[in-house]
């Protein structure tokens, strides 16, 4: 499970569960005690989408010797997503840090304080009484106006 630490106002923590035995993902609300689940499609924004990857470079990030692709991903709606993405070599390539530019900005992700543990089982099942949302019910969070910890949602309790 990864979570994402944006500034305040951008964007709520979600913490993504992906669970490739049982072809689903699930994005993880733990202000609001909310779940949302994305089933493995090409329609998944968290599911590999077609991509052309090009190595530029080679960095240290964060203290690991990396080495930096360009990404030039298509998305299933025609776009151009143009994506940088260093793989640290001393943990087995995993993506540490990624600069993705698309139209409606650019966002950074870097991971830091790596560990690497077998975590529990636990951390991949939805914590008990969350509720189940649905995606529409997410995209109205985004609106103008609309503050997550006052959201309800549809109720459906895990």
């Amino acid at each position: 499970a990864l979570k994402g630490d944006v500034p305040a106002g951008v964007m709520e923590p979600v913490v993504m569960i992906y669970r490739g035995d049982k072809k689903v993902s699930y994005a993880v609300y733990p202000d609001r005690k909310q779940y949302l689940v994305l089933p493995n499609s090409e329609k998944n924004p968290f599911c590999r989408p077609k991509m052309k990857l090009v190595k530029v470079g080679s960095e240290v990030v964060d203290g690991h010797p990396s080495n930096k692709y360009k990404a030039t991903i298509y998305p299933e709606d025609g776009s151009v997503i143009t994506a940088y993405i260093w793989n640290a070599r001393d943990l087995g390539n995993m993506t540490i840090k990624s600069v993705v530019k698309n139209r409606e900005g650019t966002s950074i992700m870097l991971l830091k304080n790596i560990r690497r543990v077998t975590p529990p089982a636990s951390r991949f099942t939805i914590p008990a009484g969350y509720s189940k949302i649905e995606a529409p019910d997410v995209m109205m969070l985004n609106r103008p106006g609309k503050s997550p910890k006052h959201y309800r949602g549809r109720k459906e309790k895990k």
